[in-house]
């Protein structure tokens, strides 16, 4: 269970992105400086540069070592595991994700980084290194990513689980 303060940092965290996207929603992600949306949220600016580092951050920001657990985490359950990623989540900021270059080179250095977490974990509990890699970013990157853009390109119509059934179907082939 987290301590108090790192629910304090959570939910500070959350209040800011949530500020941070209402006013990219309004004026455009570009058009918004950090300083607009540290006064919005009544928070100072070293809170902001000390949680999130900079305005790709916002969508970069990573979990606590004790929400990512990689020690449970198994090859064969990747594929579910990845789903999960996407149940619970508004994905409010995934517009500018898809759709600003800077912020989605940060997300793909992020998931990246991430992989590479996934795979020596993975690797560690005796799996094949190569196997691991290939299995791991193609996953992350070829099928979950795609499956993102293809979801918020179609207007999230369909279920996010329709086209990640759809890449994987086709990653598989």
């Amino acid at each position: 269970m987290a301590s108090l303060r790192e629910r304090n940092r959570r939910s500070t965290m959350e209040h800011i992105q949530d500020v941070a996207f209402n006013l990219f929603e309004e004026k455009g992600y570009r058009a918004v400086t950090i300083t607009e949306i540290t006064q919005a949220a009544e928070v100072a600016p070293s809170t902001f540069y000390r949680l999130f580092q900079t305005k790709e951050g916002l969508f970069t920001a990573l979990p606590t070592d004790e929400d990512l657990d990689l020690g449970s985490v198994r090859l064969e359950h990747l594929v579910r595991d990845l789903r999960g990623l996407v149940a619970g989540n508004d994905w409010r900021g995934l517009k500018w994700v898809i759709e600003e270059p800077d912020v989605r080179c940060a997300v793909l250095a992020t998931l990246d980084q991430l992989s590479a977490q996934l795979i020596a974990a993975l690797v560690q509990q005796g799996n094949d290194p190569l196997r691991t890699a290939v299995e791991v970013r193609s996953l992350v990157f070829g099928v979950y990513f795609t499956s993102l853009e293809q979801w918020h390109s179609g207007g999230r119509r369909n279920s996010f689980d329709t086209y990640f059934s759809q890449a994987l179907a086709l990653e598989k082939s």
